[in-house]
């Protein structure tokens, strides 16, 4: 067969290129580390390569998630820790007012002090997480949920909503409790009635808590509701209190005096201020009442039950219902702070697992991606030696002519 100079030539040129494809390939593995460079070098390695990169990916971003959620859980247990601290203070508050031998200003000490610690609660309820949303608000992160109504009681802003997060793949955890079900929906030892103003005045009237002073005639009242509904005559502010289901009147064109006490059905409550004509107030009865509620009606009872047999007898149920309540509410807290360090210890079992996870896929793909250097190194010395060799003996056969052996 004759091989002719082109021929050689091009053979040469063919293996030279080759030989400086593999070098120069085996030169990059060196240099960035890698085994697996393209996804043409193994297809099957390649698509493991991308499936744990995406792996790892996702794991940080749930590491991301778990971190933000433990510091928000972690906030919140403080935050209930610090309520159940108040509530034990309230405790010893109330015990202390039963004592019958208290004077005027005893009660009225205590009153002081309770207001302090009802303003510590209200600051526990406006606790703010990480990002600086507010953790007992439901869903409504953004505003404040605990403040003053129009009549200066302690209201929720906030909605019933419990927000979750996914801290792996289809696990989803709760990272808040909101404020109705922490602060506000507190089962009542007995039957109990909280007061509002209309949110459609137009004057600057305020009704207080109020207080039970007769227990009977309140539950022979029980569940009805109370409308106290204001009107103008002859340039006089005059009131009406009737009922709400039944619309009987129990007292009719009372004229207003601010801060008066109004009693009605063994209940006894004030509105103060500037009520102007049309608006109304609502005195609601129920089986629940805010641990603000509770304070408030203690603390008005202790500032209005006349010291006489009958006031600390009225006072006397307002402690024990107070006592029964704030029981109540210490249950709740306590299992709402029990739910609380179970969610944690998800949390950290969930981030221990999410580690160990990312061990073995980075041990995966440092199996499947990088480099051996010290294979790869022989090999790039046995290529710079191929390379030579070749290079050397095409020297020798180029050289070569027909004409040398005449």
């Amino acid at each position: 067969m004759r091989v002719s100079t082109s021929q050689i030539f091009n053979q040469g040129i063919q293996q030279f290129q080759n030989l400086n494809a593999q070098q120069a390939r085996t030169q990059e593995q060196v240099a960035t580390g890698k085994e697996v460079l393209r996804p043409s070098d193994d297809p099957v390695a390649s698509t493991r390569i991308v499936q744990l990169k995406d792996d790892l990916a996702r794991s940080e971003q749930y590491q991301d998630t778990l971190d933000m959620t433990q510091t928000r859980l972690e906030r919140e247990d403080g935050a209930l820790s610090s309520y159940t601290d108040a509530l034990a203070r309230t405790r010893e508050l109330m015990v202390q007012a039963g004592s019958g031998s208290l004077s005027e200003s005893d009660r009225e000490s205590i009153a002081q002090e309770l207001r302090q610690v009802k303003d510590q609660m209200v600051s526990i309820a406006n606790t703010q997480g990480p990002e600086g949303e507010f953790l007992f608000a439901g869903f409504q992160g953004g505003e404040k949920p605990f403040g003053e109504d129009v009549s200066g009681n302690i209201e929720y802003r906030g909605d019933s909503g419990e927000r979750s997060v996914q801290i792996d793949d289809g696990v989803t955890l709760k990272v808040n409790d909101n404020g109705r079900e922490t602060f506000e929906a507190i089962d009542s030892d007995r039957p109990t009635f909280n007061t509002r103003a209309d949110s459609g005045n137009g004057g600057s009237g305020r009704i207080s808590t109020g207080v039970v002073t007769d227990r009977e005639a309140f539950e022979s009242f029980y569940p009805d509701d109370l409308v106290v509904a204001f009107e103008e005559n002859g340039g006089d502010t005059q009131y009406t209190v009737k009922s709400e289901k039944t619309g009987e009147e129990f007292i009719t064109d009372e004229d207003y005096t601010s801060g008066s006490p109004i009693e009605v059905n063994g209940m006894r409550f004030e509105v103060s201020g500037e009520p102007e004509g049309g608006d109304s107030f609502r005195v609601e009865t129920g089986d629940q009442q805010s641990i603000f509620g509770t304070m408030e009606k203690m603390i008005e009872g202790l500032e209005t039950h006349p010291n006489t047999p009958e006031g600390r007898e009225a006072l006397e149920d307002t402690i024990d219902q107070g006592l029964a309540n704030l029981q109540n509410a210490e249950d709740r807290a306590t299992e709402i702070q029990s739910g609380v360090g179970t969610r944690l210890n998800t949390v950290e079992t969930t981030q221990e697992f999410l580690k160990d996870s990312d061990l073995l896929a980075e041990e995966t793909l440092s199996d499947l991606e990088d480099v051996d250097y010290a294979e790869a190194i022989s090999r790039l010395t046995q290529q710079n030696f191929t390379l030579q060799a070749a290079q050397q003996s095409f020297a020798q056969i180029s050289r070569l002519s027909l004409f040398d052996a005449l």
